[in-house]
């Protein structure tokens, strides 16, 4: 049983659970890393494809929930990963390279 009392917005929750309103599908993305990265086709279906300027890595791809569900390594060249196996949704994508990284949003159709 929780009994911690957390706050939600300024609101005690008094140990009890709460629901939170999912906004993963906001169209407006802020970036404070300085980065440009764009992933295309956004919905995607079967391959997703990376633009940007930086040489990208490797990729994590993130559930709204933050549960980790697909991962992997650019191949020399390539800037695309397949995401036939997810689950229709809002994802989040991580995308490392030399200096850092960057996330951004992705919705599977």
């Amino acid at each position: 049983m929780l009994t911690d009392t957390f706050t939600y917005n300024g609101v005690p929750t008094n140990g009890k659970i709460i629901r939170l309103q999912n906004t993963f599908l906001s169209t407006k993305e802020s970036d404070t890393s300085g980065r440009q990265a764009v992933l295309f086709p956004n919905p995607a279906e079967d391959v997703v494809q990376i633009g940007m300027k930086e040489l990208p890595l490797r990729f994590e791809v993130y559930t709204q929930t933050g549960q980790l569900v697909l991962k992997g390594n650019f191949e020399r060249g390539s800037h695309r990963f397949d995401v036939q196996q997810l689950q229709k949704g809002g994802y989040m994508v991580k995308i490392f390279t030399d200096t850092g990284s960057v996330t951004r949003k992705m919705i599977k159709k």
